[in-house]
C-alpha cells in the first residue's frame, strides 16, 4: 500500500462515466459541465512541520471522507497491484461531500 507523507492524501477517485444525451450524442466525461471530481480518502500523511519544528497534523479530514477537488489537482500514482490512486495536497480539497 502507498503511504502519503506530509500534507498529502491518498485518494481513490470516483469514476466519471460518459453520458449520452436524449438525441444519442455521447458526452465524454472530460467535457462535462463541472471540473470538480470526487474521491474517497484512503490514507492521510502525518501533517507538516512549522518553522519551529512543531508538527501540525491534518485537521478536518478523515479516512473514509468523500472530498471534492479540481480535475487537474494531484498526482496520479499506481500501486504494485496495478490499482490507480491520486496523491492530493490537503490544500487542493475544496469540500467534504456530506
Amino acid at each position: 500500500m502507498i503511504k502519503p507523507f506530509g500534507n498529502l492524501l491518498l485518494v481513490k477517485e470516483d469514476k466519471v462515466e460518459d453520458r449520452t444525451t436524449s438525441s444519442g450524442i455521447v458526452l465524454m466525461a472530460s467535457l462535462s459541465e463541472s471540473n470538480l471530481r470526487t474521491g474517497k480518502i484512503l490514507d492521510l500523511g502525518n501533517g507538516e512541520h512549522n518553522y519551529k519544528g512543531d508538527l501540525i497534523p491534518i485537521n478536518g479530514l478523515n479516512i473514509g471522507d468523500m472530498v471534492y477537488y479540481n480535475q487537474n489537482s494531484g498526482t496520479d500514482i499506481e500501486d504494485t497491484d496495478g490499482e490507480k490512486y491520486l496523491l492530493l495536497n490537503t490544500k487542493s480539497v475544496l469540500a467534504i461531500k456530506g
